[in-house]
């Protein structure tokens, strides 16, 4: 089974070009940090996360990456401003 690639995977789903969806995937490292630490009181190495497109069609996981993007970029950069169209598409189905 050939895996997707996480870049394509990310730009596809949020229409983001590589540079950005690069940006994204580093901030997933960031969220799953934050929720095992969440769930077990401490940053748990060999925790696999769910499949990439799973977390990116949860509404709370991108509430999450939102948040942490807010933290690492101007108010109206493109991530946010991708992030929160794909949220917004997310709550509205």
């Amino acid at each position: 089974m050939e895996r997707e690639d996480p870049f394509e995977l990310i730009g596809g789903v949020l229409g983001l070009g590589p540079e950005h969806a690069a940006d994204v995937f580093m901030l997933t490292h960031w969220v799953e940090h934050t929720l095992l630490i969440e769930r077990h009181g401490y940053p748990k190495d060999n925790a696999l996360p769910a499949p990439l497109s799973e977390r990116l069609a949860d509404e709370s996981y991108v509430r999450r990456l939102l948040e942490a993007a807010a933290d690492e970029e101007e108010p109206d950069g493109v991530v946010l401003r991708a992030l929160s169209a794909h949220l917004e598409a997310l709550t509205s189905s």
